[in-house]
């Protein structure tokens, strides 16, 4: 399609077959574009790509037809081969930080596996990620090129939880299931025994909502809530190196029960979290009990 034809190009066709200049997978038929350089395709019978067989390619060709008084002429057909792909590429396992939690670096590296797409191939990554007890992620970068395997971090903050994940494109440009997140790249222990307590949503609205804390040492913690008349609403018990009871980011979902399990009338409550440090590698001076306290509004 060359617009510089001395001619003029007034017409471009297309068709979709099996063979370059085919048009057996558009009924026979050579659909009209117009004067376009862009057009939609549909009502194709083609079948996916299967691994396990050779692949059916498919051509898109195109004609372009120029007119000048009674003179009509057909270019040659141009085309491009393609094969169709309606599956993601396969899920990556969870990226691993090379960092070493005593070092207290800000800066390393985040190494994944390659996904697989026999089909068009995998042609990026997005990679994200989410600080301490935030339940948000956010994408670093989403151009990572398809033979990737790494990316660099740099400029964190000491004393944080860092958590990644990743997801592959195929040439198709689906994408395929996020990976579970990653271990925590610890770039040094935070200064307080427990901090960032948090919940969301606050005030809960609906039948739930997720208390989170970060924990400098493996610990054990006990969740109280009362009324704000002080009666008691709920307790629960966790042990040192559970998974509420672990070092870094921790969460739990109350349910916005009370401890025979019938639902709490709508207010304002008192969430005290209670850590005792239960750690080896916690010096004598944090061999302690903090608590801290929280208010929950519940909505009904």
């Amino acid at each position: 399609m060359d617009e510089r034809s001395p001619l003029g190009v007034v017409e471009s066709i297309c068709a979709v077959g099996i063979v370059p200049g085919g048009a057996d997978r558009t009924n026979n038929q050579w659909l009209s574009a117009g004067g376009n350089y862009e057009t939609l395709v549909s009502g194709m019978s083609l079948q996916q790509y299967r691994p396990q067989e050779s692949g059916p390619v498919y051509y898109f060709s195109v004609i372009t037809r120029s007119v000048s008084g009674e003179v009509t002429l057909f270019s040659d057909p141009g085309y491009r081969q393609f094969r169709v792909d309606i599956t993601p590429p396969t899920t990556v396992d969870p990226p691993v930080p090379e960092i070493s939690a005593e070092t207290g670096a800000t800066s390393y590296n985040v190494h994944w596996d390659f996904a697989n797409d026999p089909e068009s191939g995998v042609g990026a990554y997005e990679l994200q990620e989410k600080a301490d007890t935030s339940p948000l992620w956010k994408t670093i970068s989403s151009t990572i090129p398809g033979d990737s395997q790494n990316y660099a971090i740099t400029g964190k903050e000491q004393g944080h939880f860092y958590y990644y994940r990743v997801r592959a494109k195929n040439g198709a440009g689906s994408w395929s299931e996020w990976s579970r997140a990653s271990s925590p790249a610890v770039t040094g222990l935070p200064k307080d025994i427990v901090s960032e307590v948090s919940n969301y949503p606050n005030p809960a609205t609906g039948d739930q909502t997720t208390i989170v804390y970060r924990l400098k040492y493996d610990a054990k913690v006990t969740i109280t809530i009362y009324d704000l008349l002080g009666y008691l609403v709920l307790e629960e018990e966790f042990k040192a190196g559970s998974e509420q009871g672990s070092q870094g980011p921790n969460e739990w979902v109350w349910y916005l029960q009370n401890e025979i399990g019938d639902k709490v009338a709508k207010g304002g409550y008192i969430c005290r979290i209670t850590v005792d440090v239960e750690d080896s590698r916690a010096p004598k001076s944090e061999d302690r009990t903090v608590q801290i306290v929280r208010k929950i509004g519940v909505i009904r």
